[in-house]
């Protein structure tokens, strides 16, 4: 009898996961074919766009989880709408009133770097060109944490090897003119650098191809999160949070963002500590440093679980990684500690403090400063906490990994949209508020992209933003605490944490 039930509702629900593939397909065209420029229409556009896919995210995720727990054609539907939504959004970029003919001739010639194809902006974001530029330099045998692209040196081409034909030179031309701050060295840590070589090898100066390896990190991620939701016998329906979410979407296939690669290092940081191979989770944790120094912040966590010896094999994989680059002397870390000094964007608690200290009297140059040092006190103190409370067991390290991450997000003087990323795959495998407040914030986040109407940053769009941000942590930490009382009740005095079987404790609360 109970199976005479199931069966429809899984039917009901795959019928709808279905309509909402085909909906948000539609809305990723759409997306697709949008014309990223400066001024109030497209970027109203945009975030219209985004959230329609959001709301169908969020209706997609509630399909999925009436389909029945670990069937399988939910998981094949998940993974071709992960797929497809991806593919669709890396034309992303390309000129938005071309014909389907034209259109495969601008991939053709970004391809077989013919030519700059894509427009500047891919969706409001530029960081691509610095990609490129740095895999060139790279391939032509010169660091690339020596020169910045703006530096004269580079303008003798003496680094580019043989002699190249007229359009090569126009490409790279073209390419190095997109790149933003042209006199600031690169960031990007060793790991980033392989892959923008190997993007190189396979196509100079190819946007396409670039995006495609994104993706391909992307979809790594989603699989070890739909392994890690597996082990951790959770619905594994679950990867969709991650598979669909729209700004993972938008920002590595149709903006090109590297930092799919430290999504992925962290997918699979999570899922190896999981399993208890501690030595595959260091060397990942590793690799995620070289992606991104910004996984250095879940190293008291690995501590924790994996010892000192295995911490060692991490360093010594960051070490190897460096080795190549050390030609560069004190410049290999110019361009982080520029970003690190100088950087602001987004920033809600940091924009705040600033704000403070400006009223007492200072300049602004001191109000700056203050405001760097409360926002670094603050985050050593968030991490301290979360570290302190930490128990070292398995399942805990996805929510205070999460944790941490944003608390580095939301405390930071930068809070770029794609930095989410870094926090969701560790929010899947989360569960409770430590799951659905990073959710949110994903969506929250995309009112960032407000600043592309007219290059100002407003106070009244940060409020909004980190606002509603508060309101849903303390809406979410609420309903944690009743549904914690609830089953203390039921359970006749013994706590129970919803977010963890056994009772682990959660720094969510929930």
């Amino acid at each position: 009898m109970g199976d005479a039930v199931e069966k429809p509702s899984k039917r009901v629900g795959l019928g709808w996961l279905l309509l909402l593939l085909v909906l948000s397909e539609s809305l990723y065209v759409a997306l697709a074919r949008l014309k990223a420029v400066n001024g109030a229409r497209p970027v109203l556009v945009f975030l219209a766009l985004m959230g329609g896919l959001f709301a169908l995210y969020a209706l997609a995720y509630l399909a999925a989880s009436h389909s029945g727990r670990h069937h399988g054609r939910t998981l094949a539907m998940i993974g071709a709408g992960a797929i497809l939504f991806r593919l669709t959004l890396l034309p992303a970029g390309l000129p938005d009133n071309s014909t389907a003919r034209s259109l495969l001739a601008a991939l053709r010639a970004d391809v077989r770097g013919e030519r700059v194809a894509y427009d500047r902006y891919q969706l409001f974001d530029d960081d691509v060109w610095r990609y490129l530029w740095d895999g060139q330099m790279f391939a032509a045998g010169t660091n690339p944490y020596l020169y910045p692209p703006a530096d004269a040196a580079l303008d003798s081409r003496g680094d580019t090897g043989p002699p190249a034909p007229a359009h090569a030179l126009a490409l790279w031309d073209e390419i190095r003119e997109n790149i933003s701050y042209p006199e600031i060295p690169t960031v990007y840590p060793p790991l980033a650098q392989a892959v923008f070589r190997l993007s190189h090898w396979l196509a100079p100066g190819s946007v396409m191809v670039m995006k495609s390896l994104f993706v391909g990190f992307d979809l790594i991620a989603v699989i070890f999160l739909a392994l890690s939701l597996k082990v951790l016998d959770q619905p594994t329906e679950g990867v969709l949070l991650y598979a669909w979410n729209p700004l993972v979407i938008k920002v590595f296939a149709g903006s090109g963002h590297m930092d799919a690669i430290l999504s992925a290092m962290i997918a699979a940081t999570a899922y190896f500590l999981l399993r208890g191979a501690y030595r595959a989770s260091a060397v990942s944790f590793g690799l995620a440093v070289l992606s991104k120094m910004s996984a250095l912040i879940l190293l008291p966590f690995l501590f924790k679980r994996v010892g000192r010896r295995n911490c060692a094999l991490s360093g010594a994989v960051i070490l190897a990684g460096y080795i190549p680059f050390l030609g560069a002397g004190s410049g290999l870390f110019k361009g982080t500690l520029t970003f690190a000094r100088d950087w602001q964007f987004n920033a809600g608690f940091f924009a705040l403090i600033r704000w403070l200290a400006s009223r007492l009297g200072p300049s602004s140059q001191e109000a700056e400063m203050t405001a760097r040092a409360a926002c670094c006190l603050a985050i050593l103190a968030v991490v301290s906490w979360l570290a302190h409370r930490d128990d070292g067991g398995a399942k805990t390290f996805a929510p205070y990994g999460a944790a941490s991450l944003g608390a580095l997000i939301i405390l930071g003087p930068t809070a770029m949209p794609w930095y989410v990323a870094w926090i969701l795959p560790l929010a899947v495998i989360s569960q409770g508020v430590g799951r659905r407040v990073w959710i949110y914030y994903s969506a929250l986040i995309c009112l960032a992209f407000l600043v592309m109407m007219d290059e100002t940053e407003h106070a009244l769009t940060l409020g909004l933003e980190y606002g509603a941000l508060a309101g849903l942590v303390w809406f979410e930490f609420k309903h944690a605490k009743r549904r914690r009382h609830e089953l203390e009740l039921a359970s006749t005095g013994r706590c129970e944490s919803p977010a963890f079987e056994g009772g682990e404790r959660s720094p969510s609360g929930g």
